[in-house]
């Protein structure tokens, strides 16, 4: 039987980049967004995470927020594009937050790329307003970045970095992205899956740990280390087994690769080169 994998809808890919914003931007986003830690001095580097089986399984939590069931989740603490989230639970089973997913008229089908879609803040998740008027797209002002022209309220996407940014009349592509005024991170929602975590399923990304997964790797009885040249001083745990550093899953999927990299938990990474 072949592992489990829970999978994500409506995720985005982001493109691969030379361009480096410092180490701590490059920890796996899992470790991000629970709040974990990196532990000084490390080697290999490891980090401290929350321990999710001390969590009440009839709270949620996010963003250091504690729900109890059937409370409503402060729409503050909640993702881009999820509305309506509530803390719910199913019998004795862990509680969990349940959004419904905004769908914006634009993503229906139907898009004319020609078009301008501008939006008026990086909260939004629908635009504001789509120009496609040729003499005016002419008129609105640009901004250049990555060697490609945006134009005024359109959201841009920086390779290879988990931000996105809104073309403004003073956007300066000078200015560092973690600096910028108009960009600000993404927030993959992985505290979402909460209790997918605590089930010991972890995130599986796309070329790179550093921004949303694609889709979560679940334990199975079938899953096995692959031997090899390991580090024992730190370890990772998924389900059942403890790896050593450098130790991968063995996976019948080629293109997925799931090693300990980061203790505590393994990374999975999927590629096209397979």
């Amino acid at each position: 039987m072949n592992s489990k994998t829970v999978l994500i809808v409506g995720c985005f890919v982001l493109l691969l980049s030379d361009q480096v914003i410092g180490t701590d931007e490059n920890l796996p986003k899992l470790y991000e967004e629970i709040g974990c830690t990196k532990i000084n001095n490390s080697n290999p580097t490891s980090f401290e995470c929350p321990d999710l089986t001390t969590y009440s399984t009839d709270k949620c939590y996010l963003k250091g927020k504690t729900f109890n069931v059937n409370d409503d989740i402060d729409e503050s603490v909640v993702p881009n594009c999820r509305a309506a989230c509530k803390c719910v639970q199913n019998g004795n089973e862990t509680a969990y937050i349940n959004c419904a997913n905004v769908e914006c008229p634009e993503d229906l089908g139907g898009r004319d790329w020609s078009c301008v879609s501008q939006y008026d803040n990086l909260t939004q998740c629908c635009r504001s307003r789509e120009v496609c008027d040729k003499a005016k797209i002419g008129a609105i002002h640009k901004c250049e970045f990555g060697g490609k022209s945006y134009h005024i309220g359109e959201r841009i996407y920086p390779d290879d970095l988990c931000y996105e940014c809104l073309c403004a009349e003073d956007f300066n592509s000078k200015t560092p992205i973690a600096d910028n005024p108009h960009c600000a991170k993404i927030d993959c929602g992985i505290e979402l899956k909460l209790k997918q975590l605590q089930e010991g399923c972890i995130p599986v990304y796309y070329k790179t740990p550093t921004c949303c997964p694609i889709e979560y790797k679940c334990p199975s009885k079938d899953d096995a280390i692959e031997s090899s040249a390991a580090d024992e001083k730190s370890t990772c745990k998924f389900g059942d087994l403890t790896l050593k550093h450098g130790e991968k899953i063995k996976t019948e999927d080629k293109c997925l690769k799931c090693e300990c990299k980061t203790p505590p938990y393994i990374t999975c990474i999927k590629t096209d080169s397979c």
